[in-house]
């Protein structure tokens, strides 16, 4: 399916949660033409995984900065690894706004640095509330559900014809979730706890009451066996020169890393793999894509 991706996508989209998308909407139009989503209601009513992240600031934070940045240093490499540079990035957030930050652009990342300032034009959005939980339910709607989930969802149903609604992002709810307490749509354990609590009357709990499992495919695996062999041969020495201001020794060596077993860098390996792909499919070079 992945000359299909980049055929339906027409862009470098490295969400990899497509390809189950585009699977999945062809076997629903076996079936019917229009069909319901849950996007939206993640965000609004703080579903998400990583909200769990957000109160843990509050620990840490406690501990004077420059005490921490002394610890970072002191971490050796070779007990934690490739979660090293995690540990450091996480020990070295000033405030909980760069923490709020980091969920997105990512501190276990060794190819994103935190000065990168591309989250800066979304700085007035996200301070419209003063409360941690909501500004990043705010981000996630800014960033995440309009340049990726619906993005993902309404071009791999239209690649087959499947109309999709989601009630979800409706300006009402979204609005109406916003004047809910958190405690109302979130505390640990249960996320989404209002839905829940609607759900319950009609489907019995145990039913819905699953981990929160995501959209994934078992990406890192197929990069180290069924599609290695693709890999290598697209993110040759050659191809990776094409990649405006890429490092390419040092993603060689997380692509070597990854592919030894020593690591795993599977997002940043399929991010790179797109846009080779994109940039060779439509015949372009530096100078006229940056």
């Amino acid at each position: 399916m992945l000359p299909s991706l980049l055929e339906v996508y027409d862009e470098p989209f490295a969400d990899s949660s497509a390809l189950p998308s585009l699977l999945l909407s062809k076997i629903t139009k076996e079936d019917v033409t229009v069909a319901l989503s849950g996007d939206g209601g993640d965000e609004s009513f703080l579903g998400y995984n990583h909200f769990d992240l957000v109160k843990k600031p509050n620990y840490f934070l406690y501990i004077p900065y420059f005490v921490r940045s002394i610890i970072s240093m002191l971490i050796p490499k070779f007990i934690f690894k490739h979660r090293a540079e995690k540990l450091k990035r996480i020990l070295k957030i000033k405030n909980d706004h760069e923490f709020i930050e980091g969920i997105f652009t990512g501190y276990n990342s060794i190819t994103l640095d935190r000065s990168l300032n591309w989250l800066s034009n979304y700085k007035n959005y996200k301070h419209l509330s003063r409360n941690n939980y909501q500004r990043t339910a705010d981000l996630n709607i800014k960033l995440w559900l309009e340049n990726d989930s619906n993005v993902k969802v309404d071009r791999a149903s239209m690649a087959f014809s499947v109309e999709v609604r989601s009630p979800f992002l409706d300006y009402r709810i979204i609005e109406f979730a916003r004047t809910l307490p958190i405690s109302y749509r979130y505390y640990p354990g249960k996320k989404k706890r209002i839905l829940r609590d609607v759900l319950k009357k009609y489907i019995p709990e145990e039913v819905f009451d699953q981990p929160k499992s995501g959209f994934s495919v078992p990406l890192g695996d197929w990069i180290r066996e069924d599609l290695r062999k693709e890999m290598l041969e697209v993110l040759s020495d050659e191809n990776l020169k094409m990649v405006h201001n890429l490092n390419i020794p040092k993603f060689k060596k997380m692509l070597n890393d990854h592919m030894d077993g020593n690591a795993d860098y599977k997002s940043y390996i399929w991010r790179v793999y797109v846009l080779v792909k994109w940039i060779k499919n439509n015949n372009l070079d530096e100078k006229n894509y940056q």
